[in-house]
């Protein structure tokens, strides 16, 4: 089984307002991304930075299989993956932020396959820059490295992905797939989505 995990927990101090909720096309942002990882998965959850924030995603976003929340918040994305990957019934869960909507389920379909015998697979470029939120992990053996660093207030991915046996995969190996690699396109300012509305779809 697949699952998919989307944190829509992180602050959106550099756009106009709340990314996940911010509509395109008569659709919030975060749609766009639960309706393509769920075509890939058999499980989709998101996790809200606080009650208000889920309470409102409940109400928002359709297709979603578990709701929950970060257990501290303003924590950073560590507290989000250990909510989420407690709450996955995946053998291996994908991991994508909420301000991520031109995703390209064929990557992540790619990263499923390759992950083999591997804890994580996570996307790498050349000049070493990881792409930790568009990645798959092995939920069980995930899930004990992620609540170590939280219990030990270690707040950065990379304190989780040292912990276990992680693949990185080649981001040149992904552009055969993705030429443009909009598959890793963060949305932070409005003009980002001014520049690339057509690939809302």
């Amino acid at each position: 089984m697949k699952s998919a995990v989307i944190l829509a927990g992180g602050e959106s101090s550099r756009f106009v307002s709340d990314k996940a909720f911010y509509e395109v096309k008569d659709k919030p942002m975060i749609q766009y991304v639960v309706d393509k990882i769920s075509s890939i998965t058999d499980q989709v959850l998101i996790v809200a930075g606080n009650r208000k924030e889920e309470s409102r995603l409940r109400s928002k976003v359709n297709g979603v299989d578990i709701f929950t929340r970060d257990p501290v918040e303003d924590y950073g994305p560590v507290a989000g993956i250990y909510s989420g990957l407690k709450r996955s019934d995946g053998d291996y869960t994908a991991l994508v932020a909420c301000d991520m909507p031109f995703i390209k389920p064929k990557i992540f379909k790619l990263l499923f396959n390759e992950i083999g015998s591997y804890d994580a697979i996570i996307p790498i470029h050349k000049n070493g820059y990881t792409e930790n939120l568009h990645s798959v992990l092995k939920t069980d053996i995930a899930v004990q490295a992620v609540e170590k660093t939280y219990k030990r207030n270690q707040k950065r991915i990379k304190a989780v992905v040292d912990k276990i046996n992680t693949l990185y995969y080649p981001v040149e190996e992904i552009k055969i797939y993705d030429k443009g690699l909009t598959t890793f396109t963060n949305i932070n300012y409005t003009t980002d989505l001014k520049n690339n509305l057509e690939e809302f779809n």
